[in-house]
């Protein structure tokens, strides 16, 4: 059975009307200017080339990444060292170098005035344990693993982290955002994207403008809802499983729909403003809900709610 409430509790228009506007216009900058690199004369690779270099780094090395467009995939390993191999674009070339401590990697037109962006697909292997920064404009980002630091920030590539343990954070103005089975400090910024998690244990923070948030469950397994804060203005917030064991989540919409479906035996405590809170208990109580998991907490202006269980999943 599924309880349908609607109510109003509070607005929150000047994330979306003035702090987004400047947000994304400061992103645009940050995101279009490449980070400045030393370049050497065996650096440049003309016309389409692969590229294939290593360096010793200690164990927590700090590497920066800029790559216009095109494709990043991160791996880890035990090893004290980095390696890096990507096939470039047409008039396109790497430049930069790693230290024991730190480094940094660009790709680059050869020629500063050619149009569009230089474009590379990129394969980077690091130590498990280091710190990385990638900022691209339209490249899409790929990382397993991890757990050390990880930032990224693109303007509309997809960005896909699965089996990190360390600090992830990702802002994107337009791109998707996909993290799963992540266990450490989760933080997502962005605009129309969409935010997915699945399997995510780590406590999470994500504000979105317009972009949707899905708690998926993964193939043939119930979902692990973390604990945090999730934030939409006019995106909608869809929740399928069960919060963490005594975890507590906040859910903030201005008018995107909600929709909530619970395990059988692993519904938790919601709760809203104090005028709702009986709709909702009785909501609640068709979904054979006894509060015993966790606590759920929902303020939204004019967001619909839609309350249901996982069909297979006791």
């Amino acid at each position: 059975m599924i309880a349908r409430v609607r109510w109003r509790v509070v607005g929150h228009k000047l994330w979306s009307c003035v702090l987004f506007p400047a947000y994304a216009a400061l992103m645009s900058f940050v995101l279009f200017t490449p980070l400045p690199v030393h370049s050497q004369a065996s650096s440049a690779v003309r016309e389409i080339e692969p590229v294939h270099r290593g360096a010793p780094a200690n164990a927590r090395v700090a590497l920066r990444l800029w790559i216009p467009d095109g494709t990043v995939q991160v791996r880890y390993w035990s090893r004290d060292s980095v390696d890096i191999r990507a096939t470039l674009g047409r008039g396109a070339r790497l430049v930069g170098n790693v230290a024991e401590s730190g480094g940094k990697y660009a790709v680059e037109f050869d020629t500063p005035t050619a149009p569009g962006f230089a474009r590379a697909e990129v394969v980077l292997t690091v130590p498990e344990a280091a710190t990385l920064w990638i900022k691209s404009t339209l490249a899409s980002v790929e990382v397993r693993g991890g757990s050390g630091q990880l930032d990224v920030l693109t303007v509309s590539g997809n960005t896909h982290v699965s089996a990190a343990t360390g600090i992830v954070t990702v802002e994107s103005i337009e791109g998707d955002v996909l993290l799963e089975r992540l266990t450490g400090l989760l933080r997502v910024r962005g605009g129309g994207g969409q935010l997915t998690l699945q399997d995510v244990s780590g406590r999470t923070s994500a504000s979105l403008v317009n972009g949707a948030i899905h708690i998926n469950p993964l193939a043939n397994a119930g979902s692990v809802v973390p604990s945090g804060r999730l934030e939409t203005v006019s995106g909608g917030i869809r929740v399928r499983g069960a919060l963490v064991r005594d975890g507590d989540l906040q859910l903030t919409t201005h008018d995107g729909a909600i929709a909530l479906q619970f395990p059988t035996r692993h519904v938790p405590r919601v709760r809203t403003s104090a005028a709702r809170q009986a709709s909702l208990d009785a909501a609640l109580r068709t979904v054979g809900g006894n509060g015993a998991t966790g606590a759920l907490t929902i303020d939204t202006f004019k967001g619909t709610l839609n309350i249901s269980t996982l069909r297979g999943i006791p």
